[in-house]
């Protein structure tokens, strides 16, 4: 979306009806691109049930995604739009593309293959063999929650949700099989588009296009990725208002697609994922770092001990380096 807007294509404060008008169905003529993308827009799951059918079929997604009507005023406050994130950015780049690609048609044409990033957002069958099996992962949030209960921001969310505060279970309802376990172990569902769940690639792949965001957006051979304007709007406007997320149930700072945060006083910018997954650009550090892993712990929500504890022990050889 960054990109597209370096491009001029897209802006963050226009509605984003005006680039696909069938959006503005059902009260969403009002929000703009900047809302959709910092989890304002009230669109955390749909009222028609995701499948992997409709995956298949753009035209008949887009459909879908536009009759949804928002679960809350439209920027009122903000919920993480785990599933429907990468859906509604995938129709929004399919209408303001020159070429209509979808999302991962996008980033494989304009990331993926000029960078060397190993990573799919739409998985070629015949490159299914270097998969690995994932294990651990399970789609049954309060006993995910229960097992991680050392952690804090997990007790919180199961907080959220044992009060009713949080909308994660209507988010894997509507979901349906497009998140079952089965599912991220199949060849044929990994080639679908699913950007908010189906991304697959390496660390090393994660942690190269961080690091390159986190160096002002260029290679060292000079090429650009994205322009230092738009990667410091990333974390300069990101706005903390204390409210709590509709979803995780706690405080999250969100802007612009990325989570914000901050290690020892560096700025960050990038997104946790299920299972403890892990992508983050420190700017000031000019650090790009990524953790995954095929077992799943309980840990989802950014505060995964295997991560803390590498992040820990690179700071403290950039500590030592920098000395």
């Amino acid at each position: 979306m960054a990109m597209l807007v370096d491009k001029g294509l897209l802006d963050y404060d226009k509605t984003v009806a005006s680039y696909w008008p069938e959006f503005a169905q059902n009260g969403k003529d009002n929000i703009t691109v900047r809302t959709l993308l910092n989890h304002q827009a009230g669109l955390s799951y749909t009222p028609e049930k995701m499948s992997l059918a409709l995956l298949k079929d753009q035209d008949a997604l887009g459909n879908v995604l536009a009759r949804a009507p928002p679960q809350w005023k439209p920027g009122t406050a903000h919920g993480y739009h785990a599933m429907t994130f990468g859906l509604y950015a995938s129709q929004l780049l399919r209408r303001v593309d020159s070429k209509h690609r979808t999302l991962g048609q996008f980033f494989k044409e304009e990331i993926a293959q000029p960078f060397d990033i190993d990573f799919y957002i739409g998985l070629p069958v015949e490159s299914f063999h270097r998969v690995a099996r994932l294990v651990g992962h399970s789609t049954n949030i309060m006993l995910s929650l229960l097992k991680g209960l050392s952690s804090p921001l997990n007790r919180q969310m199961m907080w959220a949700v044992a009060t009713g505060k949080s909308d994660i279970q209507k988010i894997l309802e509507s979901s349906g099989e497009t998140l079952e376990s089965e599912a991220f172990l199949r060849p044929e569902t990994l080639a679908l588009e699913q950007p908010s769940a189906y991304g697959v690639g390496t660390a090393r792949a994660v942690a190269k296009v961080y690091g390159i965001l986190a160096n002002g957006g260029k290679t060292k051979e000079g090429k650009t990725l994205l322009s230092s304007k738009a990667i410091k709007k990333i974390i300069s406007e990101a706005k903390d208002d204390g409210s709590l997320d509709k979803t995780v149930g706690f405080a999250a700072i969100n802007n612009l697609g990325f989570v914000i945060s901050e290690y020892e006083g560096s700025p960050q910018f990038g997104h946790p994922g299920a299972g403890g997954m892990q992508g983050r650009a420190d700017p000031q550090r000019k650090l790009g770092m990524s953790y995954l892993s095929s077992y799943g712990s309980q840990f989802g929500l950014g505060d995964d001990p295997r991560f803390m504890s590498l992040q820990a022990a690179t700071y403290k050889c950039i500590d030592k380096l920098e000395a």
